[in-house]
């Protein structure tokens, strides 16, 4: 696969890492469909995960940790989406 065909996957993972962590401004339902798609073991995940190169379980134990760290006003907006 040509670089820049991993690049725009690799993309595509790290913007639905910024939708489920509320990094990407968008409203909370974004942060709970990404997590849910990031989090739950699905093939498109994997799939995608495959074609950026990268491990799809590092991904989600990285989301863990990161939903952990964040401040409570923003993961509270996130659940009562």
């Amino acid at each position: 696969m040509a670089a820049n065909e991993t690049a725009l996957w690799l993309a595509v993972i790290e913007r639905a890492f910024s939708d489920a962590v509320g990094e990407a401004g968008d409203a909370a339902f974004n942060s709970v469909e990404a997590r849910r798609w990031i989090m739950t073991r699905n093939d498109d995940f994997d799939l995608v995960c495959q074609l950026a190169g990268i491990e799809p379980h590092a991904v989600r134990v990285t989301l863990a940790k990161r939903i952990e760290t964040l401040p409570a006003a923003i993961e509270g907006a996130v659940r009562t989406a």
